[in-house]
């Protein structure tokens, strides 16, 4: 039998214990998933809590399908700004790498860092990428995770067109926008991430005026007056609309975008970013300590209906 058939079996059983243990892996302190919502101490504690709520959720389970959310994305915000689909297969067994041709993205659609990039013109062993993708869909990625959500996604593997953006970056702009109730809260752009190691990049925090968000400052200590960062995307309006689109009827959702050459690309949704705990955002707190209190005021509103 598969060992990670049976690995999962077991983690699969034991949700809260999962979580805990990746909540004092990250910050070496004890995860309360009980207990008044008012008491949570940061959005970390939100993300686990809300993952074990939501468990059964089958719409984050779609939204989360790097496949499936395509349809939802084409529906709502339109089909032109999907990366281009190049192929679709269940087993990388039956991979047809002869069809893809220039550069592209194979990844898994239920899971997260399974990207292999294949930029034109480059040789790959192909039978490493089988391998490597097989035991990507065989890995218990939810179970061990404790984000059962995504064990309602039927795995496959999907190629994507290879995007490529100029200004001498590594990797594309990606544009993470934190959504709360329907409306953008404020957005991360991350740079010049690794290919191998999916952790590493360059992070900066901008509020939705495209200003720059000092180290250790809210978003609602920057103010009005602060000038807008020169790189002011010029669609950056039509994002934020397309951000409050997606993410309606939920209480918190990350929807990630691109930009290449003035076209706005959807990147994927997220309902429980591990980035949270990047070091990168320790100087940041503030910012997703006032994630946290948009939420609370939701809840005061009765605008959510989140009841954990």
């Amino acid at each position: 039998m598969n060992p990670y058939k049976i690995l999962g079996g077991i983690a699969s059983r034991f949700p809260k214990t999962i979580v805990r243990l990746r909540y004092f892996k990250n910050t070496r302190k004890p995860l309360r998933l009980g207990g008044d919502f008012t008491k949570i101490p940061n959005l970390g504690t939100y993300v686990f809590r809300s993952a074990i709520h939501n468990k059964g959720n089958r719409r984050w389970a779609l939204m989360a399908d790097k496949y499936a959310v395509r349809s939802e994305v084409a529906r709502i915000i339109g089909e032109e700004h999907l990366i281009p689909l190049l192929g679709r297969w269940e087993r990388p067994e039956d991979i047809d790498f002869d069809s893809l041709r220039g550069g592209y993205v194979l990844k898994t659609n239920n899971g997260c860092g399974t990207n292999f990039v294949v930029k034109s013109g480059q040789e790959i062993d192909r039978q490493a990428v089988v391998r490597s993708l097989r035991k990507s869909l065989e890995f218990p990625y939810a179970e061990l995770s404790g984000q059962l959500h995504y064990s309602h996604i039927p795995p496959c593997i999907i190629a994507e067109k290879l995007m490529v953006q100029g200004g001498g970056h590594i990797s594309l702009t990606d544009y993470k926008i934190h959504c709360v109730n329907g409306e953008p809260y404020v957005m991360y752009v991350y740079n010049d991430r690794d290919e191998v190691d999916h952790f590493k990049y360059d992070l900066k925090p901008y509020t939705l005026r495209w200003q720059l968000i000092p180290p250790d400052t809210a978003v609602e200590e920057v103010a009005p007056d602060m000038p807008v960062a020169p790189d002011k995307p010029a669609c950056l309006e039509e994002m934020l609309r397309m951000a409050a689109r997606l993410s309606q009827g939920e209480e918190y959702v990350r929807v990630d975008f691109y930009i290449i050459d003035g076209n706005i690309y959807f990147g994927e949704m997220t309902y429980t970013p591990d980035t949270l705990f990047n070091p990168r955002f320790d100087h940041y707190q503030s910012v997703m300590n006032g994630i946290l209190a948009r939420i609370a005021e939701g809840r005061r509103k009765g605008v959510s209906a989140n009841t954990f």
